[in-house]
């Protein structure tokens, strides 16, 4: 089986899906890690094979001049209202829409090569699974155009999903408040529709999700999820001399 990581690229979330990719490869499956060229020795120094997106001397998109900054506070605690949050469950949606919400955007970005050179790699390697990242939300868009399996891979508990549910519960409040219904949605489908994807639950919340989170710890959500035991990695250095002894 071909398995087709998607990564963000940072090690705090290359790390916790090293584990679960060498045990792929070390059962016999092929392994790639698609991420931003820029991060691709990374990569090659947890021992998996990278497939570089963009200039490896090009600015990685969060840190470019005209990366989406959060938005304005006004607007986020407007959706909070609307969806009758709590101080608590406020905390959660702040996290997606002020957080996530902007590094989700880096690699839906149409006027950048980043995603259509994943879509390309995976139409030419035809993965059979696809586990991406919650925030590269162009992964799934890449497993639909070529007609792969996809999973999303949790980094922690699952704020999307936690807030898809919300704002699914509140989709008729939303729209006479004259807010969107899905804000990942809207940043998905420019990049979803010029690949005639269609913008759905699936591509959201992925078919399902790994979860490596303990049980207590994890929010409530609809998402399909399968539990995986959290496996430590922290990156290779040199066994130091004096733990020879």
């Amino acid at each position: 089986m071909r398995v087709l990581f998607a990564s963000y690229p940072s090690h705090a979330h290359l790390w916790p899906v090293v584990p679960i990719a060498w045990a792929l490869q070390s059962v016999g499956h092929e392994v790639r890690i698609a991420t931003h060229a820029a991060f691709a020795d990374a990569v090659t120094a947890t021992g998996l094979t990278p497939v570089p997106l963009g200039d490896p001397q090009g600015i990685e998109p969060r840190i470019r001049p005209d990366a989406k900054p959060p938005e304005h506070p006004e607007n986020v605690l407007r959706y909070a209202e609307v969806l009758g949050l709590d101080a608590a469950a406020r905390e959660h949606w702040i996290t997606f829409h002020q957080w996530l919400l902007c590094a989700i955007s880096d690699y839906l970005r149409t006027d950048l090569p980043e995603p259509g050179e994943l879509i390309d790699f995976a139409r030419t390697w035809r993965p059979d699974l696809v586990i991406w990242d919650p925030t590269f939300a162009s992964g799934p868009i890449a497993a639909r155009a070529c007609g792969a399996a996809h999973a999303r891979f949790l980094l922690g508990p699952d704020f999307p999903g936690w807030s898809f549910d919300r704002l699914a519960e509140r989709r008729a409040e939303l729209r006479a408040a004259g807010l969107s219904e899905n804000p990942q949605a809207d940043l998905v489908r420019p990049l979803a529709e010029r690949y005639g994807i269609e913008v759905d639950d699936e591509l959201l919340y992925g078919q399902w999700s790994i979860d490596p989170m303990p049980p207590g710890m994890r929010l409530p959500t609809t998402a399909v999820t399968v539990p995986m035991r959290y496996v430590p990695f922290t990156g290779a250095v040199p066994f130091e001399r004096w733990l020879h002894e």
